[in-house]
């Protein structure tokens, strides 16, 4: 009976360790498998998260693209109209995508914050003789100098290499006239604002391409008061 007894000790002895081989495997397998399972899901998380800004990217792209075009108009003072020329153009634009990839977070971040417009502004009062030289002043702005509020249609432009300071807001040309800023009230200029805001949405959703003409006002430093300007789109 002793003698069985060893005999079953030793076979425990030589079976034991196998066993625990096995099942150190399995454990080994399942954690791998839990360590993929895991990173998939992140990337899965990520991915959803790029093409979200991705899209958010792609809208802002397009109300900059609406926006981009030479601007020429006028100035409305007291002592009469000038002239103002605005070229805005886009700055940074978007690196094109791959459609059989997407893009990282880091990526899309990176055309999200650097994605921005650059401004070129010239006012002149044009001579009224051909032997008087027009006097005019111009200025370039860009990147955080200006300033598009996407739900509004307004659009800041404040830069230290310019002059003045110009607050405008998207228009439409059947909406006012140059003629017309002379006897501008406050009302007219609250229900242009609204209409901004209905061009705006318009652009935002994809339904208007171009915007067609920016209304607004200059503040200088040298008049007091500001003046009405008005700018009609004419290129892309």
């Amino acid at each position: 009976m002793q003698y069985l007894i060893i005999l079953s000790l030793l076979f425990s002895t030589f079976l034991l360790p196998g066993c625990n081989k096995d099942e150190d495997k399995t454990f080994d397998k399942q954690t791998t498998d839990a360590g993929e399972f895991s990173r998939k899901g992140e990337r899965r998380s990520e991915n959803k998260t790029a093409l979200e800004m991705e899209a958010a990217l792609n809208q802002r792209y397009r109300f900059y693209k609406a926006l981009q075009g030479t601007y020429l108009g006028v100035t409305q003072t007291q002592e009469g109209q000038s002239k103002i020329q605005i070229d805005l153009y886009l700055f940074h634009p978007p690196f094109p995508t791959d459609p059989n990839r997407t893009r990282t977070i880091e990526e899309v971040a990176h055309d999200l914050t650097n994605l921005s417009m650059k401004a070129y502004i010239n006012q002149w009062t044009p001579s009224s003789s051909p032997d008087v030289p027009s006097t005019s002043i111009g200025c370039i702005a860009e990147g955080a100098g200006i300033a598009i509020d996407m739900n509004t249609g307004e659009i800041s432009i404040v830069s230290d290499k310019c002059e003045n300071i110009y607050p405008l807001f998207l228009s439409d040309s059947t909406l006012i006239t140059s003629e017309a800023l002379t006897n501008l009230t406050s009302s007219e200029i609250a229900q242009e604002k609204e209409q901004a805001i209905n061009i705006a949405k318009a652009v935002w959703e994809g339904r208007l391409n171009v915007v067609s003409q920016l209304r607004g006002e200059v503040k200088s430093k040298n008049i007091p008061q500001p003046y009405e300007l008005l700018v009609t789109r004419v290129s892309e």
